[in-house]
């Protein structure tokens, strides 16, 4: 029997534990927004801050699957990328 897990590319691998991780009581997102800020190197600070608006617009795009459960998900991103498409996102790998 062949491991899933071996054929799945590392950005499913990592949406999959950020999953795992968010489906659980208890996440502290103070705790996590503390550690990414002062124990993670700054280049992978801002190659985060690129994931999360690729996200963002990602999520209001039509490409988004959407339901009752991530409704207001939706309804947010369209909003922020509204607000991304007025200004520059400038992101560089330093």
């Amino acid at each position: 029997m062949h491991d899933a897990t071996i054929h799945m590319s590392r950005e499913a691998m990592l949406a999959h534990t950020i999953a795992d991780t968010l489906n659980t009581t208890g996440f502290n997102y103070n705790h996590f927004n503390e550690a990414m800020a002062n124990d993670i190197h700054r280049t992978v600070q801002q190659f985060w801050m690129k994931l999360i608006v690729n996200y963002i617009r990602f999520a209001a795009s039509d490409a988004y699957r959407t339901d009752a459960r991530n409704k207001a998900s939706k309804e947010l991103a369209e909003q922020l990328n509204c607000t991304l498409n007025d200004i520059v996102v400038y992101l560089p790998c330093i």
